[in-house]
């Protein structure tokens, strides 16, 4: 009822934000839990996914694990998405 009637009596007691359901607070807060859970362990920077941490982490290091395939090509990214794009530009060459 209260989402209804523009109500938001359900508030974070970190941000403050409102919320017409309890359901939507405790879907919020598990945010606040869970943000930067996953820290860098070159710089201060902090992570919602270790996923991104360490894609993250791969600039500090150089690690580039995706490398082209093409035959006389030296090119490695820290990224999967930009050794598509990188593969993309070998077609267009043809």
């Amino acid at each position: 009822m209260n989402f209804h009637l523009g109500a938001t009596p359900f508030s974070c007691t970190i941000c403050d934000r409102k919320f017409s359901k309890r359901s939507s607070l405790t879907q919020h807060n598990r945010y606040h839990r869970d943000h930067g859970s996953f820290k860098c362990g070159y710089c201060s920077k902090k992570f919602n996914s270790k996923y991104t941490c360490t894609v993250h982490e791969r600039l500090h290091t150089g690690d580039n694990p995706f490398q082209c395939p093409m035959a006389g090509c030296n090119k490695s990214y820290p990224q999967k998405i930009q050794l598509k794009l990188h593969l993309f530009s070998h077609r267009l060459e043809k």
